[in-house]
C-alpha cells in the first residue's frame, strides 16, 4: 500500500492520521464486497484478487460491468474501486476468487484531497480510470459479431494484467465463463464458440491445469477486434 501513487501523494503526518483507520478485508471467492445501491462511505484498493462488478439493470438482467485485479502485497498495481462516483455504489463488488482488499473511509480521504494537490491529481486521474474502463466495457459490447467482442476483451486484459510469455503474452483468466458471457452481453454457448474458433486459428492457446490463457498473436487479434460485422 506504501508503495502506491496515492499513498505516496499524502504527506507523512495524513498518513499517520489516516493509518490507524484503514481495515484489511479478506474475501472467499464469489462473496459480496459492496452491494449496488448501498451507500458508498468507503474506498477499496484491491491487494490480491479478482473481483466482478455487477450491476442489474431495470429488468433484474445481470451485468457484469467490468473486472477488478489485484497487484501482491507489495506492488503497486492493484485497482482502487469507489472513486469515480459520490453517494451510493452504482455495482455491486463481488469476488470472483479469494481476494484481499484495503478499505479506506471515503469522507476522510476526501478531506484531506482538499487541501492536497498532488492528493486530488492522484484521486482525479484514479476515477478517471475507473470512468474509462466503464467506457471501455460500452466500447467492446457496441458492435461486431461475438469473435470481435471477444478478441476485444482479451487484448484489454492483455494489456491490463497481460506478461510476456515466449509464445506471447499470458493472462489470467480468473473469471468463469459466465462472467465474461455475462461481461459481452451474449450466451455462453456462444462465448464457449468464440474461444474455439480463436484458438482453433491459433490466435490464442491454454496452459494445461493452469488458469492461463497466451495470446499467441495480437495483431491478428487486433484484427479481428476491429471487425464490425
Amino acid at each position: 500500500m506504501r508503495r502506491t501513487p496515492l499513498w505516496a501523494s499524502l504527506p507523512e503526518a495524513d498518513q499517520e492520521l489516516i493509518l490507524p483507520k484503514l481495515e484489511l478485508l479478506k474475501a472467499g471467492a464469489n462473496e459480496t464486497i459492496a452491494a449496488q445501491g448501498e451507500g458508498a462511505q468507503s474506498l477499496f484498493y484491491l491487494l490480491t484478487g479478482t473481483v466482478r462488478l455487477v450491476r442489474l439493470d431495470q429488468n433484474g438482467r445481470r451485468i457484469v460491468s467490468g473486472f477488478g485485479f489485484g497487484g501482491n502485497l507489495s506492488a503497486d498495481r492493484g485497482d482502487f474501486l469507489g472513486l469515480g462516483f459520490d453517494d451510493v455504489f452504482p455495482y455491486s463488488i463481488e469476488a470472483v476468487t479469494d481476494a484481499a482488499l484495503w478499505r479506506f473511509p471515503r469522507a476522510e480521504l476526501m478531506a484531506l484531497n482538499e487541501g492536497n494537490l498532488d492528493l486530488k491529481e492522484q484521486i482525479s486521474g484514479m476515477a478517471s480510470q475507473e470512468y474509462h474502463r466503464t467506457q471501455t466495457h460500452l466500447d467492446t459490447i457496441m458492435e461486431g459479431a461475438v469473435q470481435a467482442k471477444l478478441a476485444r476483451f482479451l487484448l484489454v486484459l492483455a494489456e491490463r494484467i497481460g506478461h510476456a510469455d515466449p509464445g506471447g503474452t499470458k493472462v489470467s483468466l480468473s473469471m468463469t465463463r459466465q462472467d465474461i458471457a455475462d461481461h459481452l452481453w451474449h450466451s455462453i454457448e456462444s462465448i464457449s464458440r468464440a474461444f474455439t474458433t480463436l484458438r482453433d486459428a491459433e490466435l490464442i492457446g491454454y496452459q494445461e491445469d493452469q488458469p492461463h490463457l497466451v495470446v499467441f498473436n495480437k495483431t491478428s487479434l487486433s484484427s479481428i477486434a476491429l471487425d464490425a460485422d
